[in-house]
């Protein structure tokens, strides 16, 4: 076994985590940095997702004295764990800035 494929094994895949434990609720963090919500993110987060399933509730949290990527947490609650589960899968699968979900 080469030494990179024994890394890869041990690097934990995020949707493996998600499935082990399925929610109708999705943390979404690095979506915007620290000082970039707005009044229109809720509103625009909340649309953009509904594309997958309807959503209960968005909130949306600044957290102070945090690292960038984590400063700002988006709270989806969904009607169904599958919209859930479908959401996480396309934004961890996004391109350019890490979203984690």
């Amino acid at each position: 076994v080469k030494s990179s494929d024994a890394s890869k094994k041990n690097e934990t895949n995020p949707l493996t985590e998600i499935l082990k434990c399925p929610t109708k609720v999705v943390l979404l963090r690095n979506m915007v940095g620290r000082g970039e919500v707005d009044e229109d993110l809720e509103a625009e987060t909340k649309e953009e997702c509904e594309k997958y399933g309807k959503v209960i509730k968005c909130v949306i949290f600044e957290i102070a004295g945090v690292c960038d990527e984590d400063a700002v947490r988006i709270f989806l609650e969904f009607e169904r764990v599958e919209s859930a589960i479908k959401v996480s899968q396309i934004l961890l699968k996004k391109a350019g800035k890490c979203v984690m979900a």
